[in-house]
């Protein structure tokens, strides 16, 4: 029912717009506080957990810290048992040490024989480095006429260089040629456990192993790879057989090769001054070659001198070919049972693949003798075209 006024009806509440607004504004903002807030404690626990592996992070560097003081007093300790870092003197204060060598803060005196060089320099040759292992390091001119010079006898003649940098540990004594190279390890063995030495240690730069080595026979008929097969049982070749030609461009029946020789503990293993080859004999030199007696063995005396029975049966001494009981041994192979004739490893019986697919030193002569034959021809035909 209308009131007269025509009015909304008895006892209706008029609604109140502003506070429905009100209400509804703040629901909107609680919204967006409570964002916020997840965006602020989101934040919060970043910064926390940052926090945390800062802290974890400086935790490991104070307990690496820790590892590595414990470390080095041990090492120290253990220097000190041993003489090698002097001990302070609680009167006379702290001893004077020597800096840190720069040689020691690469890697210390670990695998020193082994690890010298991180590479080989193949222009170096017939180099030694003596390492001081003392404390206090002795100078160049010291090394020189001590070590050298007085313990060993060597002179300018005969050393090519001392190398030394100031304040490191190594002197390198570059010699002339390996014969003097070969002569310092022979008086090493002998002075090395005197004063001069004892705070020296020897480390081998280049290898005096290696030798250029010549073979001459009287016969020019000797197989090449009876040769080889002969070197290779007593050395390691380094490279083929090269025949030596004359001026006139003539094979003289000679080769030159390179060679590694075997080593033990008493040193090189040399090669014999002959080798036979069946009953050919052929002549075998090179650099440093000690010149023994073909029968014994001895250095003071030739074969032909030899007061010693030889069998060039059994290659033993004692008694002749004609007394011999003991069982052929073939010179190439070393081996018990057969001639050179027979052996099963020369080229003339054997079948191996190497024999048959790989040309011998003799093809390819024949081969370099064809192509020299064709050049002289191409010339003379250019020549008489010419004309």
């Amino acid at each position: 029912m209308q009131s007269e006024s025509g009015g909304l009806p008895e006892r209706q509440v008029v609604q109140d717009w502003s506070s429905a607004v009100e209400e509804e504004g703040m629901n909107n903002i609680m919204e967006i506080a409570e964002k916020e807030m997840e965006k602020g404690i989101e934040f919060v626990s970043k910064i926390l957990e940052k926090n945390d592996n800062l802290k974890e992070k400086e935790n490991l560097q104070n307990n690496l810290k820790k590892k590595e003081a414990n470390l080095n007093e041990n090492l120290e300790d253990k220097g000190k048992e041993k003489g090698e870092i002097p001990v302070e003197d609680p009167l006379e204060g702290p001893s004077t040490r020597a800096k840190k060598l720069y040689s020691e803060a690469l890697g210390g005196k670990k695998k020193r024989n082994e690890d010298y060089y991180s590479y080989t320099d193949h222009r170096r040759k017939n180099v030694v480095c003596l390492h001081f292992t003392g404390n206090i390091i002795p100078t160049r001119e010291t090394v020189g006429k001590d070590l050298l010079m007085e313990s060993m006898q060597f002179t300018s003649i005969q050393v090519y260089a001392l190398i030394h940098i100031s304040g490191s540990r190594d002197f390198d004594v570059s010699f002339r040629n390996i014969l003097f190279l070969d002569a310092f390890w022979a008086k090493y063995e002998k002075v090395k456990d005197t004063l001069y030495w004892e705070d020296f240690e020897v480390i081998k730069i280049t290898e005096n192993a290696t030798r250029y080595i010549t073979i001459l026979f009287r016969n020019e008929s000797v197989p090449s790879s009876d040769v080889s097969f002969w070197l290779r049982q007593r050395c390691k070749m380094l490279g083929a057989l090269s025949p030596i030609y004359d001026s006139n461009g003539f094979w003289n029946g000679g080769y030159k090769v390179k060679v590694q020789l075997k080593t033990s503990e008493t040193g090189l293993q040399h090669l014999p001054n002959f080798i036979n080859i069946g009953r050919d004999r052929g002549y075998l030199f090179y650099p440093g070659q000690p010149k023994v007696c073909n029968k014994c063995g001895s250095s003071r005396h030739f074969g032909a001198n030899c007061a010693k029975l030889y069998c060039n049966k059994c290659s033993k001494t004692g008694h002749e070919s004609s007394n011999c009981t003991n069982m052929i041994v073939c010179n190439p192979c070393n081996k018990e049972g057969h001639l050179y004739i027979n052996c099963p490893r020369s080229v003339n019986n054997c079948h191996s693949m190497d024999y048959i697919f790989n040309k011998t030193v003799e093809e390819d002569m024949d081969l370099e003798a064809e192509e020299l034959a064709r050049k002289q021809e191409e010339k003379k035909s250019k020549e008489g075209g010419s004309l």
